[in-house]
């Protein structure tokens, strides 16, 4: 699980689902692909963010399909990161 600020909705939560490397000239990049579900599991967002920039809560994967599931309502009351 992985959480990420997203310039247009705040924070969001999500599965990382791959880490690479970019090299656009300026040196290697650590990038992950976070996938952010947007209706039940099956459909969302595929967000590409800086691995610098990426918070990893103590949530596990099986917790964060609750998460998702109930609409937030598994959410635990305190997340450490």
């Amino acid at each position: 699980m992985v959480l990420v600020e997203d310039p247009r909705r705040g924070y969001a939560i999500g599965f990382q689902t791959r880490e690479f490397i970019v090299d656009r000239g300026r040196g290697p990049e650590p990038l992950l692909a976070v996938y952010v579900p947007t209706n039940n599991l099956y459909l969302g967002d595929v967000l590409i963010v800086e691995r610098a920039r990426a918070l990893f809560p103590d949530i596990s994967v099986e917790d964060g399909i609750r998460i998702f599931l109930t609409g937030g309502m598994a959410l635990p009351p305190k997340v450490r990161l």
